[in-house]
């Protein structure tokens, strides 16, 4: 688990491992965040998305963020040889800019610092969100796809 809780002056977090019964409630949450994006870019398959988002799912590697139980956002970190790769950071958007992905962020880079990795992850260029949220906290372009950058933080 990447952290306990966090408390701003309005709402309270609570972060814990996802479990294989999240599943679906988690895909409505990538769902929600990411088909304005995916659908610019490639265009939204339904099937084709719950299929790539099932190959991909690993409860043991997910952090969820609940607010009164509710899924407000999650991680979720695979271990390469080299590096640790963020294949998901997803915050509901009227959750976002209330410090959660800081600290999801933070707890991923203590991970990272701890087996002496670095931090990798590809963002849309589209999102120019993320980019910039990306970048302010010690990412760098390290390359690129068609549709999106590939960023590291060193550990």
């Amino acid at each position: 688990m990447l952290g306990v809780s966090l408390q701003n002056k309005i709402m309270s977090y609570i972060y814990r491992n996802a479990e294989d019964n999240d599943k679906d409630e988690i895909y409505e949450l990538y769902r929600t965040v990411m088909k304005n994006y995916i659908s610019k870019i490639w265009g939204w398959e339904e099937i084709w998305q719950k299929n790539d988002f099932s190959t991909h799912y690993n409860a043991k590697q997910i952090t969820l963020v609940l607010n009164n139980k509710q899924l407000v956002g999650y991680c979720q970190i695979e271990e390469k040889t080299n590096h640790f790769f963020i294949r998901m950071l997803a915050i509901i958007p009227r959750h976002q800019n209330k410090g959660i992905g800081k600290h999801l962020l933070q707890s991923l880079k203590d991970k990272s610092n701890k087996y002496s990795k670095n931090l990798r992850l590809d963002v849309f260029k589209i999102n120019t969100v993320a980019n910039e949220f990306y970048k302010n906290h010690g990412f760098s372009v390290i390359g690129e796809k068609e549709h999106s950058y590939i960023m590291e933080s060193n550990a």
